[in-house]
């Protein structure tokens, strides 16, 4: 299968103002993205309302992507819309840090990133819904590869723009 590759980048300076992330959903869609992802926390809902109203219309199925947490739970009358939810694995860094300081092992005052190898980041739960298990099967191969440092996450905005992923084969594992 082929997927559509070409990146756009928006940008609305904002993580509260929902009606400024819902114009930039309609542009985006209008422009003829069928994916957007939003990192603006509060502002998700405008996106997601954009994606109801162009698939409502008929004019074809725009999927949004969450930020943080499964926003297809936080907004069940959008669910239909959000693809899925890049989530912040809160609840793993806060066991690991009690368990550190059960075992008196925590050491305060340290800056730590966890990414996808420390399962500080992954998909919702509500991924599984709408979004094909092929497309689930090769976001889990891309993550193995970055897991493996196969894969160099960028960094910034001209990094993803840039971006070329390096192709995977259909039974690879």
């Amino acid at each position: 299968k082929s997927y559509p590759k070409e990146v756009r980048y928006g940008k609305d300076d904002n993580f509260t103002n929902i009606n400024k992330s819902y114009k930039l959903g309609i542009s985006l869609f209008k422009d003829g993205c069928d994916v957007v992802y939003h990192t603006g926390d509060g502002n998700g809902e405008g996106l997601f309302a954009a994606a109801k109203e162009i698939t409502d219309k008929g004019n074809n199925k725009a999927w949004a992507i969450g930020d943080d947490r499964d926003q297809a739970i936080e907004f069940p009358e959008y669910a239909p819309y959000i693809l899925t939810s890049a989530v912040k694995r809160v609840d793993n860094v806060a066991y690991d840090a009690v368990e550190d300081v059960m075992n008196n092992e925590f050491k305060g005052g340290k800056h730590t990133i966890l990414g996808l190898k420390e399962d500080g980041v992954g998909l919702a739960q509500s991924s599984y819904k709408n979004t094909p298990g092929d497309v689930l099967d090769l976001v889990d191969k891309y993550a193995d590869l970055v897991k493996d440092k196969k894969i160099t996450v960028p960094q910034d905005r001209n990094g993803v723009l840039n971006f070329k992923a390096p192709q995977i084969e259909e039974n690879s594992k």
